[in-house]
């Protein structure tokens, strides 16, 4: 009996679903083999989150890639940002001194090189004097006060290659550059 308001009956969603209800139990057992034969394969799946995997075989900047490694001896760095929303940016003795504890950090973790983390807590300011070059360290001591560490934002703001590299050239934000051992596991 058919109402005078109601919509069509699709006949082929009707059967199917006629069926699906009429043997219930084989639909089910059908679907845990799927399942199950799809699981069986899960522990030999792997997933590969390098830069490379996304970039084709063959791809000329790979090629380049592998050279620069090759010949320089450099890999992919972890880069970890700073970044602050304070109106002098990471220039703060509360910034300057996390940037710090960071550096000292990521040189504990295994298969990070020590020797080759770049900061500038780990980084030196190179000035020219009126007798040749003066090379220190952005600062001996932890800044304490505002004033010192607005007097290392002024030493980083005069070394041009710092600006746009390892400090943002408004202030707001840091790099702590981290490179890998050469057997060093990079997804771990």
């Amino acid at each position: 009996m058919k109402r005078e308001n109601s919509p069509p009956i699709n006949a082929g969603a009707y059967r199917f679903f006629d069926l699906v209800v009429r043997y219930r139990w084989l639909v089910i057992i059908a679907c845990f083999l799927v399942i199950g034969s799809t699981g069986r394969y899960l522990p030999t799946m792997t997933k590969d989150t390098t830069p490379e995997a996304f970039v084709p075989n063959g791809s000329s900047a790979l090629a380049f890639r592998d050279h620069v490694e090759e010949v320089f001896g450099l890999k992919d760095p972890m880069v970890v940002a700073v970044v602050s929303k304070h109106k002098d940016g990471v220039y703060t003795p509360h910034a300057l001194a996390l940037v710090e504890q960071l550096s000292w950090e990521l040189g504990k973790i295994d298969g990070i090189d020590p020797a080759r983390i770049t900061s500038l807590a780990t980084e030196k300011d190179i000035r020219g004097t009126r007798d040749g070059m003066l090379v220190e360290p952005f600062w001996e001591t932890l800044p304490q006060s505002a004033e010192e560490a607005l007097a290392v934002k002024q030493r980083v703001a005069h070394f041009p290659l710092m600006l746009g590299t390892l400090a943002a050239r408004d202030g707001s934000s840091t790099l702590i550059i981290a490179e890998l051992m050469p057997k060093a596991n990079e997804e771990q």
